[in-house]
């Protein structure tokens, strides 16, 4: 959910631990945004709402909303002449943000050295193997953070 800013919005997010999860404080120029994030097994939709508005900062200007997501990866990111990039690709994991190394500018085959006209089956599966590399190779950097 979005909320008014209250004073000059700090250089960096803020994670703060929560009992099952924890809160982003993401400061933007003109508001601010409060994101949980929690497992569901330990925590209902409405327990993290009622937990995120009773640790709010500023006033409300959007209603939460429920976003869920499932870790892992797509097997091909390019199929035929389509591809997907950072979130659309896969996701690994929110607190670490690796997203933000997966984004879609990085992986645009128009900006790679990939052709644009006459693709080669050679090249769509060389992204793919680039692809599934990288996101393994932050699946292994995550696991030995929390290890």
């Amino acid at each position: 959910m979005q909320t008014r800013s209250v004073g000059e919005p700090l250089p960096y997010t803020r994670s703060i631990a929560r009992e099952a999860g924890w809160q982003w404080r993401i400061p933007l120029a003109e508001s601010g945004r409060q994101r949980p994030c929690y497992w569901q097994p330990l925590y209902r939709d409405e327990q993290a709402k009622q937990t995120l508005l009773a640790n709010v900062e500023g006033e409300l200007l959007t209603e939460p909303r429920v976003l869920k997501f499932r870790a892992g990866r797509r097997l091909r990111h390019w199929v035929k002449i389509a591809w997907r990039s950072a979130c659309r690709g896969g996701f690994i994991e929110p607190l670490e943000s690796t997203s933000i190394h997966l984004n879609p500018a990085r992986h645009h085959p128009h900006d790679a050295d990939v052709p644009v006209r006459g693709i080669a089956q050679s090249d769509i599966e060389e992204f793919n193997q680039q692809s599934r590399l990288e996101f393994e190779q932050i699946r292994d950097f995550i696991v030995l953070h929390y290890h």
